[in-house]
């Protein structure tokens, strides 16, 4: 059956990562400019992947760090952009935050492109001085985004 006569494509599901989707989040995570160097299966597990076909389409992670996270690897395929998916997968990474109480996401953009997508998103400047010491510990933080990148947050009021 043709496109368009009675059948739709197939919808993007957003569901946890698991092990095996760690060679397809690092791929695209590459292919995108972010940091892997730290990436492992076990930390996955704060994860949401855009699959659809069984192909990953797009990623977002929790890092905790104590009663905060850092808001991670953000990547969307380059075709997949525009059409809202980044947006769901923090809204998802937003609510598993929430679900844990945490107080507040941080996260370092990669470019202008993505400042404007976070900003619009409700996150907020912030001096690195004032993240907190575990955030700030962390090794995607610490030492594997570029220090001259800007550094934002989102309060959650967590209790």
């Amino acid at each position: 059956m043709r496109r368009g006569a009675g059948m739709s494509a197939p919808s993007v599901e957003l569901r946890p990562a698991v092990a095996a989707d760690l060679p397809a989040v690092r791929q695209l995570l590459v292919a995108c400019g972010l940091p892997v160097a730290d990436l492992t299966a076990a930390l996955l597990e704060g994860f949401v992947v855009a699959v659809r076909g069984g192909a990953v389409l797009g990623v977002a992670g929790l890092e905790p760090a104590g009663r905060d996270a850092l808001l991670r690897s953000v990547a969307v395929r380059a075709e997949q952009r525009g059409t809202g998916l980044g947006t769901r997968l923090v809204d998802a990474c937003l609510t598993g935050a929430r679900d844990q109480h945490m107080r507040a996401l941080f996260l370092i953009p990669n470019d202008a492109t993505a400042e404007a997508f976070f900003t619009h998103l409700g996150f907020g400047a912030i001096d690195r001085g004032q993240v907190p010491a575990a955030v700030r510990a962390l090794p995607e933080f610490g030492h594997l985004c570029p220090q001259t990148h800007p550094c934002l947050c989102l309060a959650l009021g967590g209790d």
